[in-house]
């Protein structure tokens, strides 16, 4: 199968780091610049077949780390979820050349903020609270913006950026990170 150069772009794994059976995050190097805004989705995918099978995932790292982030759950039976999910550190995948999605686009950058998650879905969060902390070492934010994070899981090893998120809230007086388990 051809790959449209224009459209996609390789991309390497770089990282693995397991959670829970189904939940991982992955770090992938695209061969391509891929600039994005907090909130925002790469679109990843793997020839499957003879065919490219393509989802979107949050991206959870800031715009100016060299890897893209990104927290997966493994869907059973997922067409795309289940073959990534057995990849590892060098496996190549593709991205779409470009990121979408407009969540946090006009979320306000001063007075409280408010994120509430369940598992995955702290990811966009993650990559927001991750630029605001380069941002303030920048001298380009203040402390004055208070962010809690509210995150859910049935069990805690469902948190992917617990620690990280708990020695942020640690050293940042403006962020709070509330995890809250139902089993």
């Amino acid at each position: 199968m051809s790959l449209d150069l224009e459209k996609y772009a390789p991309a390497a794994i770089v990282e693995r780091r397991n959670l829970a059976e189904d939940l991982w995050v992955l770090r992938i190097r695209p061969e391509c610049e891929l600039t994005f805004r907090p909130g925002q989705y790469v679109t990843v995918g793997l020839e499957v077949n003879g065919k490219i099978i393509e989802r979107p995932y949050s991206i959870a790292s800031a715009p100016h780390e060299e890897a893209v982030e990104l927290f997966i759950e493994r869907v059973p039976d997922g067409e795309l979820s289940a073959p990534l999910h057995r990849l590892d550190v060098g496996a190549q995948l593709v991205v779409r050349r470009r990121c979408k999605g407009l969540f946090l686009k006009d979320a306000p950058t001063d007075g409280p903020h408010l994120f509430v998650a369940t598992v995955t879905g702290v990811a966009p969060f993650v990559s927001l609270i991750r630029s605001r902390m380069a941002a303030r070492i920048a001298g380009d934010w203040g402390d004055d913006h208070t962010i809690t994070v509210l995150q859910g899981a049935s069990q805690s090893s469902e948190f992917g950026y617990d620690e990280e998120l708990t020695e942020l809230a640690r050293e940042c007086d403006w962020l709070t990170y509330v995890p809250t388990v139902s089993r």
